[in-house]
């Protein structure tokens, strides 16, 4: 039986997403000097935007949702179009909406109104036979206010904290040619009662779609902490790194912007492990 209910199971924020990580787009090490100039994620030669032109259909709630429209093959001809990222009322679609104190719904928690606009995404990609075999992750930078995701017809999950990313292991999962994505966004779930703010209600994917080709071994999440000296001209970093397998030998390199090396230390033997250095008359930020 084909069923949307995570969006109002308060127990549920996440299902079948990627460990939640900081935000970075990963570079080829070939292309150091790229990364150090470039100015937005998608110049990356492992970063693949799905941002564009959509096919869309806005329903009055999530029940009218019909499973071959996810899971098909072909686009139904009742679809429109519409441009990923942007809220769905920009282009069209429903209508605005603002409070400020009151609740945009009727205040009967954990669940939504039973009339909750539902949106359905499709859009076709393609991938290269020789890409086929490589890693990729899924990744939503912002949904508002929750979705669910269906890659050539296969479930890959559900996520909601709308200005939150999330990300999907997509390894294996892809085939060479054309691809079908599906995306289906709710207007309202359960947690809408907690990001209730003053604001205007958006709604839809807002952020980037993207696809990230990364390596066998690669950094899923790192953090970086530093300590300076009483007088301000000697600073101690500490960069711990989860990785996917930790490699035989890594190295931490701390660059100026024309690409200089401050500081270099090698990597632990264990993920998450602390790696220290430390740089002299540090550049304060403020």
């Amino acid at each position: 039986m084909f069923e949307l209910s995570y969006h109002r199971d308060p127990g549920v924020l996440h299902v079948g997403t990627t460990a939640q990580r900081n935000y970075f787009v990963p570079w080829p090490a070939k292309d150091l000097q790229v990364a150090l100039a470039a100015t937005r994620p998608e110049s990356s030669a492992l970063y693949k935007s799905l941002n564009g032109e959509w096919d869309f259909r806005l329903l009055e709630c999530p029940e009218d949702v019909e499973e071959a429209w996810v899971t098909g093959a072909e686009t139904p001809k009742s679809f429109g179009r519409i441009t990923v990222p942007s809220p769905w009322q920009i282009q069209g679609h429903g209508k605005h909406q603002y409070t400020n104190v009151r609740y945009a719904i009727p205040l009967d928690p954990p669940y939504p109104p039973a009339l909750n606009e539902t949106a359905v995404y499709r859009r076709t990609f393609t991938v290269q036979p020789d890409a086929v075999d490589k890693a990729y992750e899924l990744w939503f930078d912002g949904v508002d206010s929750c979705y669910y995701v269906w890659l050539n017809g296969e479930f890959l999950g559900y996520s909601q904290v709308s200005h939150a990313t999330s990300g999907f292991d997509v390894s294996g999962k892809l085939k060479a040619g054309d691809n079908q994505l599906a995306v289906v966004v709710l207007k309202y779930c359960d947690g809408t009662y907690l990001e209730d703010q003053d604001k205007l209600r958006m709604s839809g994917i807002f952020r980037d779609v993207y696809l990230l080709e990364r390596a066998s071994q690669h950094v899923q999440s790192f953090r970086v902490e530093f300590q300076l000296n009483e007088n301000f001209e000697s600073a101690e970093i500490q960069l711990a790194a989860k990785w996917s397998q930790v490699p035989d030998a890594w190295t931490v390199s701390l660059l100026n912007p024309q690409g200089e090396t401050l500081a270099k230390a090698e990597g632990g033997k264990k993920t998450d492990e602390l790696v220290r250095f430390t740089v002299d008359q540090p550049q304060l930020w403020s």
